[in-house]
């Protein structure tokens, strides 16, 4: 197996445990507000990969430079601003239609590559067109309709900040260990979504028992090994492909609400996701089985 093919099953990975965390966050998203939750999660990730990164700085001998801990600073950010853009809008746009424009980075992504100068195969272009076509028929119902209201625009701004953070990801795993950079954007988100907490109010611990489940799963395993799968897999894939592949988080969103919550299938939605497997199936074809 090559170094892409390994980095693209890490990939599928994350998007596995993320599309069964949400589940678990609508489950939390009735008890406590977006920062309330985001607080723990993200805590509770710093804390589950800490002891890990410690243990490689001794073992490896590396050392904590301030680079490592600005480049941590960057993608944390950008990791609370996506979080809020999405829970800020979900709200009023609903879970449906905040998938499907969250989805949008798999567009996002490729079109501030060619900016930022990174190449792209024709046939990760074509690849769009399914995903994008999957993710709609997934996502939205056919008695929903798109408009560009506050929730919409917010949602939007989330997306483009997944761009920002799988894009500087991209960049900084070449510079910081993977385990480094997610130790520290895990504690700055945290301690971003911490300030929005003491503003807006403190959670109940009646909530905090009702959420210690979901918090543990979406902070341990959702977000502290999925970011860290992410972060590794992106060393060898290139971002709009990593892109592509993460996106098939609203597959797997779908198969947790039916085992998790008994939420039933329809043929649209099974439909949808085919075409969005479908698409990221096209950019595993080579013309030339030679290349790499």
């Amino acid at each position: 197996m090559n170094r892409q093919r390994a980095a693209l099953l890490r990939l599928l990975l994350t998007s596995v445990v993320w599309g069964f965390s949400m589940s678990f966050q609508r489950v939390a998203d009735a008890c406590m507000t977006p920062f309330q939750f985001n607080t723990f999660k993200y805590l509770l990730a710093g804390l589950s990969v800490l002891p890990f990164a410690l243990a490689k700085i001794r073992r490896e001998r590396l050392s904590l430079t301030a680079g490592d801990l600005v480049r941590g600073g960057i993608v944390g950010t950008a990791l609370f601003a996506a979080a809020l853009g999405q829970q800020s809008g979900v709200g009023e746009a609903g879970a449906g239609k905040t998938g499907f424009l969250t989805s949008l980075y798999v567009v996002l992504v490729p079109l501030s590559g060619l900016a930022l100068g990174q190449k792209i195969r024709p046939i990760q272009a074509l690849a769009l067109l399914p995903a994008l076509t999957g993710s709609y028929l997934l996502c939205v119902s056919p008695s929903e309709q798109l408009s560009l209201g506050a929730a919409e625009a917010a949602i939007l701004l989330g997306a483009l900040f997944w761009t920002v953070h799988i894009q500087c990801t991209d960049h900084f795993v070449r510079f910081t260990d993977p385990l480094i950079l997610c130790t520290v954007q895990f504690f700055i988100s945290a301690l971003l979504n911490l300030s929005g907490m003491l503003l807006t109010g403190l959670p109940s611990l009646p909530s905090l028992r009702t959420v210690l489940g979901p918090m543990l799963y979406c902070g341990v395993l959702s977000t502290g090994f999925g970011f860290l799968m992410q972060a590794v897999g992106q060393r060898d894939a290139p971002p709009a492909l990593a892109a592509l592949v993460m996106s098939l988080e609203a597959v797997f969103s779908m198969v947790s609400g039916v085992l998790l919550l008994g939420e039933g299938l329809t043929a649209r939605s099974l439909f949808g996701s085919a075409l969005m497997m479908t698409g990221v199936l096209m950019t595993q074809w080579r013309k030339d089985p030679t290349h790499v």
